[in-house]
Parts: C-alpha cells; structure tokens; sequence
C-alpha cells in the first residue's frame, strides 16, 4: 500500500502514464498547474491545484492515508474470514487447503456471490455445506 504524489508531466510521460502503471492498492495525487488542472480531475485521480495551499495539502494526504488504511484493514479481514471458512472446511470435511479453496470458490459462483459472503455463510451455517 502506498501514497505517490507527483506532478503532472515528467519528461517521458504524463501522471496518468504512471499511474496505469502502479499496483491497485496504491493511490495516486498529483498536483497540477492550474491549465492541466481540469485535466487530471477528470482522470478520476485525486489531484491539487498550483500554488498549493499547504492545508488543502496536508487535508488531502491525510485522508488518503486514512483510506489506504481502512482499504488494508477491510483486505486483511477479508483474508482472515476465508482463511478461517478453509480450515473449518478441511476440519469438517477432510479437504487440503487447495481443496477448500476451490469449494469455497465454486460454492460461491454457484450461489451468485463472492467469496468472502460464501465464508461467512460456511462459517455461521456448516451443517448446509
């Protein structure tokens, strides 16, 4: 996880250049000159205008860096919730962790929902699985 700030052209690409290249569990903010300005905020990524004010600044950054948390926090659960549905499955039924891996995964793309709400119903409800 992580927070890149930059600007918004380096002298072989653009911000959005970068940022299409970036792992999805990072943000992005880049500030930008107020003639690129409209520009990137269209892109869908945070970004400033120049001259910077140095609370709008310290603002932004926080609350990104409280969202990566809360998004790294909310992912950890996630994993948590499927790691405990596998060892109940390989407790109960006997499977390797790949095993219930894959009846995890196939018991929730028969039932139309992800993984992780096919978890918490093995979870809570065993004995139907």
């Amino acid at each position: 996880d992580g927070l890149i700030i930059c600007g918004y052209q380096y002298p072989d690409m653009l911000f959005s250049e970068l940022a299409a290249n970036i792992p999805d569990y990072f943000d992005m903010l880049v500030i930008a000159s107020r003639v690129h300005y409209e520009a990137c905020r269209e892109s869908g990524i945070t970004c400033l205008p120049m001259p910077l004010r140095t609370q709008d600044f310290i603002n932004t950054v926080s609350l990104t860096v409280e969202n990566i948390l809360w998004e790294r926090k909310k992912r950890k659960t996630k994993q948590k919730v499927i790691k405990a549905a596998k060892l109940k499955l390989m407790d109960d039924n006997g499977f390797d962790e790949q095993g219930a891996h894959r009846y995890l995964q196939k018991k929730s793309m028969d039932n139309g929902i992800n993984i992780v709400e096919m978890a918490y119903m093995i979870l809570e409800h065993t004995a139907l699985f």
